[in-house]
């Protein structure tokens, strides 16, 4: 399958350490740096035609955000990273406290704002609070990663603007109700993305995800909206290069 974009991955877990080329399986990757995972690595990767970079400071850490901000700057910096994430709110597993990520979370959209950038979102139990912060902040674009809401909270983010990626939890069988949110959804305002080394989908469950396994997701979502997966390939390809601002003439 031509023109796959995996629009989150991990790339500098260990994991993914011995995958044969950086973005094996897909086009193009955007390679999502945490800072205090290795800047130099993080730059190294970028050395790569076909990688590009995403760096912010996940809920999860929130609390070390004062440690860590000179690294973001710094990553940021670099012309090849071409969003700021991911960042947002996680009140599912509370690693920092929830104030704490609230201030972090504003304090990187504001970053995105002053440096004209897009901004991947990661929420989960927080899709209200998440939606009035952004409202708030107005960042100009905005991704919502590893969508798995309802329809109605697809329709709240569409009539935003907003993009969502559709990552492997779509293809889970217990998934319906994520399944008709994606059957609804604009296509022209999906992405695709592995999460990898994170959330195998069907039929590599159990197994190191991969950017190779993009082509089981986009082949669910195809099945979903009645058309071939090339279109879908070839639809979130182009939406991917318009909301991370990268010249078509960047495609293999």
């Amino acid at each position: 399958m031509k023109n796959l974009f995996d629009t989150h991955a991990h790339l500098l877990d260990r994991r993914l350490r011995n995958i044969k080329g950086a973005a094996a399986g897909v086009n193009r990757a955007i390679c999502v740096f945490q800072p205090g995972e290795g800047l130099e690595e993080y730059r190294l990767i970028l050395r790569e035609k076909s990688i590009f970079g995403a760096a912010g400071v996940h809920p999860h850490s929130a609390k070390d955000f004062q440690l860590l901000e000179k690294e973001l700057i710094l990553a940021l910096e670099h012309p090849k990273t071409v969003a700021l994430g991911e960042t947002g709110l996680d009140f599912y597993y509370d690693n920092s406290p929830r104030d704490i990520q609230e201030e972090v979370f504003i304090r990187q959209l504001r970053i995105a704002c002053e440096i004209n950038l897009p901004v991947i979102i990661h929420s989960r139990d927080a899709f209200e609070k998440t939606l009035r912060i952004l409202d708030e902040t107005a960042p100009a674009s905005v991704l919502i990663h590893c969508f798995t809401g309802t329809a109605e909270e697809m329709r709240r983010y569409i009539e935003r603007g907003f993009y969502i990626a559709v990552g492997g939890v779509v293809t889970f069988p217990s998934a319906s109700g994520l399944a008709g949110a994606v059957k609804e959804a604009p296509l022209e305002r999906v992405l695709l993305e592995t999460d990898c080394p994170y959330m195998s989908p069907v039929p590599m469950r159990g197994k190191t995800n991969t950017p190779d396994n993009l082509k089981y997701i986009a082949s669910r979502v195809a099945e979903l909206k009645s058309i071939t997966a090339e279109e879908v390939a070839l639809r979130t390809y182009e939406n991917a290069l318009k909301f991370f601002r990268i010249e078509s003439n960047d495609k293999k």
